[in-house]
């Protein structure tokens, strides 16, 4: 395993076989790898509460501090249980100040909702922590 490789660079690999006696293989034909170059941008942490007088979640979304000046979009997904898909609920354009609520429909016991950056350059996050709201 090599621990020490770079992204998006070529690496050549080959190998020699040692025996316990101390012999040794030629060394094989040797194989070129490239590596993937991670463009993820941090993952955010999503909370959030349940007001039950307005019927309305709240949520903030916490970025890591390499992101504050960046434009960022906050893609919203939700499931109404864990068996179910995620469905993408909206996508908005990341404002510290800005407080972003879900209505929540009658009869509904508990909603999870989980969160993606994107950046302008269109790279993107993982999903942050999944949130689980009972009602």
């Amino acid at each position: 395993m090599d621990k020490k490789i770079i992204g998006g660079r070529e690496y050549e690999y080959a190998m020699i076989a040692k025996d316990d006696g101390g012999l040794s293989s030629k060394i094989s034909k040797s194989i070129k790898v490239r590596t993937i170059l991670n463009r993820r941008i941090p993952t955010p942490k999503l909370e959030g509460v349940y007001d039950a007088n307005t019927k309305k979640v709240s949520f903030t979304f916490i970025i890591d501090d390499k992101l504050k000046n960046r434009k960022l979009n906050v893609e919203i997904y939700k499931r109404s249980d864990k068996l179910s898909d995620w469905a993408l609920y909206k996508t908005i354009e990341y404002d510290k100040s800005k407080v972003i609520q879900d209505d929540i429909p009658k009869g509904l016991m508990k909603m999870n909702y989980t969160i993606r950056l994107t950046d302008e350059n269109k790279n993107s996050s993982n999903f942050s922590n999944e949130l689980e709201l009972k009602f």
